[in-house]
């Protein structure tokens, strides 16, 4: 095999592709800017017997759609973006005894 297909072994078979860029090009792309905020508020009570901890996470404030990487179907003509997750609000309480 040259490079330029993949092989399944599952199926036995190979399928290759085209490639239009020259092989130092290969691996040479990059993605889109990446920015994420997190958030977290905290809130902790004077300690007694237990000590509590009471927050509120806000993962990806901003709600961008961040690309990660691609996915790309059986012979790379096509590719749909891997994105991150979207605003992801949480609560939650921690104890220490």
């Amino acid at each position: 095999m040259d490079g330029d297909g993949i092989y399944n072994p599952g199926a036995g078979d190979t399928y290759t592709y085209q490639r239009d860029e020259d092989d130092a090009a290969i691996n040479s792309g990059r993605l889109p800017p990446n920015h994420r905020l997190d958030l977290r508020l905290e809130y902790t009570p004077r300690p007694r017997r237990i000590a509590w901890t009471f927050y509120l996470d806000i993962l990806n404030a901003y709600g961008r759609e961040n690309v990660y990487g691609y996915y790309y179907n059986a012979d790379f003509s096509q590719r749909k973006p891997d994105e991150g997750f979207p605003i992801l609000p949480s609560i939650g309480v921690r104890a220490r005894f």
